[in-house]
């Protein structure tokens, strides 16, 4: 046992985020941990974490455990490069480092401590540390990054670096909230082989089915208001819940039936000669714990793009296109973009997929060449870094800077739809 967790509970004011939450993680265990947004998995991985305690029930540790934790938001640290704070992940390695620097510069020390210290390194895999980092930073495509200070860098390269530095430290657990966040489809596919591949235990909060497809063994689901455990990777984890919803839907329409004919035998015998057969029949009633009509409940999510009523077909278009800050990162761009079309842009972090979408979204000037766009032609962009129209304002707030003309009433059928109701509108953006 690594960890083990007992009727935990959490809230966060007169919202109930956890309830009886009960979990275990032993070597060996791949947990992926789904349910919808604000079902509470976050802050499952906070108590997990020791970050949070919960309000009640009870967190065993292991003694001496190391757990790794890759936050959704972190702060980025100051005055490090991105090498030497990735280098920082494994801090037993680096004390020995240290410790070994300060003897060779003719720190008073033990004869035999040398060779203790120099065999603790060697099993500690300190001679192939530096490979390591590389290897890692490669992985998730940021091996141009690791010269530069971790404070000048974005907030998506930030989150790889982050990633780095816990995927360094080789530390028994690995909690990774939302990991594929900012990775490209490359550093996507290493991930899945390094998390295949590590002797720690992981849990890991994702939307990614593809990623809980091949990195994990065991799912836990939040949902309903509920914990439930499932084993197998994702597709496992829905063949299990469809069964299960089957099951409880029959068991609902059963009990619905039992409950349907035995109120029509009270409402006609409570007032009649088999009184207190009826009284005695809705106590049982009473007393009886009754299914759910839906043992998970999901929020459907309806996106739907509207027609603008543009007759045109030719909507963009690229002539030998050069696009990037001061430096090309991308030249000799040719591409016509009609109305209908619809394009997907891979390629890995720094490629210049950003830069050319800006460009078009006129962001930022082209370098050379022609880019050409049809008469009076609306552009939506929704930039990775999420770059509000209103620093700090509220929900309805950065609507109305994005298109004044909405109506109040239409705001809030808007807003419904990406589940934000009633209060939430006026709640600041921070």
């Amino acid at each position: 046992m690594l960890i083990n967790i007992s009727r935990v509970c959490k809230s966060f004011g007169a919202a109930e985020v956890l309830k009886n939450v009960t979990f275990q993680l032993d070597r060996g265990d791949r947990v992926g941990v789904v349910g919808e947004n604000g079902t509470g998995k976050t802050t499952f991985l906070n108590i997990v974490s020791g970050i949070l305690a919960p309000d009640d029930g009870s967190v065993a540790v292991k003694r001496g455990l190391r757990v790794g934790y890759v936050a959704q938001l972190a702060p980025a640290p100051e005055n490090i490069t991105v090498r030497d704070y990735v280098r920082l992940g494994d801090e037993r390695i680096v004390e020995l480092e240290s410790r070994l620097k300060a003897i060779e510069d003719g720190a008073p020390h033990d004869p035999h401590e040398l060779d203790t210290l120099l065999h603790q390194y060697d099993m500690l895999g300190g001679y192939r540390y530096d490979a390591r980092v590389s290897g890692i930073l490669q992985g998730l495509g940021i091996p141009h990054l690791q010269d530069r200070q971790a404070s000048e860098i974005s907030g998506g390269e930030l989150r790889r670096v982050m990633l780095a530095r816990v995927f360094a430290s080789h530390s028994d657990v690995l909690l990774l909230d939302e990991p594929t966040n900012h990775l490209d489809v490359y550093a996507v596919d290493w991930l899945e082989g390094f998390l295949r591949s590590t002797d720690s235990a992981t849990v890991i909060v994702s939307h990614d089915r593809y990623l809980l497809d091949k990195a994990v063994n065991r799912i836990v689901a939040f949902n309903n208001g509920k914990q439930l455990n499932f084993t197998g990777n994702f597709s496992a984890y829905e063949k299990q819940r469809k069964a299960m919803e089957e099951q409880n839907r029959k068991k609902y329409l059963e009990q619905k039936q039992f409950r349907d004919k035995e109120m029509d035998f009270i409402r006609r015998n409570m007032a009649g000669q088999k009184t207190k057969q009826a009284q005695s029949r809705l106590k049982r009633l009473e007393k009886m714990e009754w299914t759910e009509r839906d043992l998970f409940r999901f929020r459907r999510f309806k996106l739907s793009f509207t027609g603008t009523g543009r007759r045109n077909k030719e909507l963009v278009n690229l002539k030998n296109l050069s696009v990037g800050y001061g430096n090309p990162v991308l030249s000799g761009l040719d591409r016509l973009i009609r109305r209908g079309d619809r394009i997907g842009i891979i390629g890995r972090n720094g490629s210049g997929k950003s830069t050319l979408l800006k460009t078009i979204a006129g962001q930022v000037v082209p370098l050379s060449g022609e880019l050409w766009l049809a008469e009076n032609l609306k552009i939506g962009y929704f930039d990775q870094d999420v770059q509000l129209p209103v620093p700090g304002g509220t929900v309805s707030g950065q609507l109305l800077a994005m298109d004044p003309s909405f109506r109040n009433e239409d705001l809030a059928s808007y807003l419904a739809r990406f589940y934000f109701f009633g209060d939430d509108l006026d709640k600041p953006i921070s």
